[in-house]
């Protein structure tokens, strides 16, 4: 029966603040959000016919809980969804079905251009069980399909020459197992992808990855078990 904002106040601190009227606002609670600052969003999300809500910050950090009597109540400790260079990411609602489709901050550089960065493509936020844990996950927006052209399929390699792809692919996850798109390299070891300098932790399913990379020409977007886990990787390649 209110409104509710989250705002970064300091250091590692955000609060909460309601209203009624979008006018006059009053902070009811602070909370800490370790390892990270800036640009938090707060949003529900249904999980198993049950809602809760999400609190994000600037470097992907997040928190899931519940309001009770009035204060938002943390389920589990701080995850992280992400590896790389997006950054304060933001959600917006009213979609139909009550989805939550959030851009986040692409800061790969562009050269020769008059502005900073781009956006991430669109994501669709949710919430899934995994053992004992809820993770947030991020997957391209259904809309994101309709930009597809032609069509390809193989296995061990592929000879792509789009200026930008959207790949599907399924991989062992088995130490030393890489996947080179266009001179970059996406390495598995140890329960990590890295790339270009970036490591992100991804859980295996059946001794198995299933990764969906969206490259562009400045950019590669990389993510894990439908949304898992995701790394933003700045790359160029000299094809373009």
């Amino acid at each position: 029966g209110c409104y509710v904002m989250a705002l970064y106040l300091r250091g590692r601190e955000f609060a909460l603040y309601r209203s009624d009227n979008l006018l006059d606002w009053t902070a009811f609670q602070r909370l800490c959000l370790e390892d990270d600052d800036e640009c938090p969003d707060f949003y529900p999300l249904e999980c198993e016919d049950e809602r809760y809500w999400v609190l994000t910050a600037a470097h992907d950090h997040y928190l899931v809980g519940r309001f009770e009597r009035g204060l938002f109540q943390p389920v589990q400790s701080p995850e992280k969804l992400h590896a790389g260079r997006s950054y304060a990411a933001q959600s917006c609602f009213g979609l139909a079905n009550n989805r939550r489709v959030r851009f986040g901050w692409n800061r790969s550089n562009i050269p020769n251009m008059p502005f900073n960065g781009s956006m991430t493509t669109p994501q669709e936020m949710t919430l899934r069980r995994v053992g004992d844990a809820m993770k947030l996950c991020a997957y391209p927006a259904a809309e994101f399909d309709a930009l597809r052209g032609e069509g390809r399929v193989g296995r061990d390699s592929l000879t792509l020459t789009g200026r930008a792809n959207d790949i599907e692919l399924t991989m062992p996850a088995e130490d030393g197992k890489t996947v080179t798109l266009f001179g970059l390299s996406i390495a598995y070891e140890n329960g990590k992808l890295t790339a270009n300098g970036e490591k992100l932790h991804v859980r295996a399913e059946n001794g198995l990855l299933r990764l969906r990379i969206v490259q562009d020409v400045h950019a590669v977007e990389v993510y894990v078990n439908s949304g898992e886990a995701t790394m933003l990787i700045e790359h160029r390649s000299d094809l373009f």
